[in-house]
């Protein structure tokens, strides 16, 4: 029979009590380490999830606004076009003399009439027609400047877009329009 002062049942106790401690203490662990890593996965695929969506959210803004500037570029080339079109129209007339293209000259004073002036009775102001080539000269200076203004006021509503999507993209709720200049005095400016 063992006896309870036996030293080798003691050790065999402390031996037993100390693997169940290890053994339990390691499974433990090991089981946190499961659980601590499942929790880990969960807020990757979560956070990547929320990546996910706020990359769509930025493509289809990004599709909106290259939708905007294509539809802006395409209204551009259009009134481009249709100016073109009134402007050929226009330089027919002259050249075949159905239209003429006349400019304000100083009356002169010094003689009783002026050769290619027309003035109305009672009108001071007098008149000269230009020749079809000097008046085709004028169409091109100024069809050359309305395109330049064109193009400006295409480069303005593509600037008001790409303010707006801007707003909309950074995740603000509201949308302001910040002009560049200030509007002359008697113009109202509308966002």
């Amino acid at each position: 029979m063992i006896s309870y002062l036996d030293p080798r049942l003691w050790l065999l106790l402390i031996a037993l009590a100390g693997a169940s401690y290890w053994c339990g203490d390691y499974r433990r662990g090991k089981v946190d380490a499961v659980a601590c890593n499942g929790r880990m996965d969960k807020a990757d695929n979560d956070a990547l999830k929320k990546l996910n969506a706020a990359n769509e959210r930025y493509r289809e803004a990004e599709r909106a606004g290259q939708a905007t500037f294509n539809n802006l570029t395409q209204a551009n080339l259009k009134e481009k076009n249709d100016a073109k079109t009134q402007l050929d129209i226009l330089r027919g007339k002259l050249r075949d003399g159905a239209e003429r293209l006349s400019i304000r000259v100083a009356p002169d004073t010094n003689s009783g009439s002026s050769a290619g002036a027309v003035t109305d009775a009672g009108n001071q102001q007098a008149r000269a027609y230009l020749l079809p080539a000097d008046a085709e000269a004028v169409l091109d200076i100024a069809a050359d400047a309305d395109d330049v203004v064109r193009d400006l006021n295409s480069c303005v509503d593509k600037y008001s877009a790409a303010m707006i999507f801007t707003d909309y993209s950074s995740g603000s709720s509201s949308i302001s329009l910040k002009l560049p200049i200030r509007p002359p005095a008697g113009v109202i400016a509308t966002p």
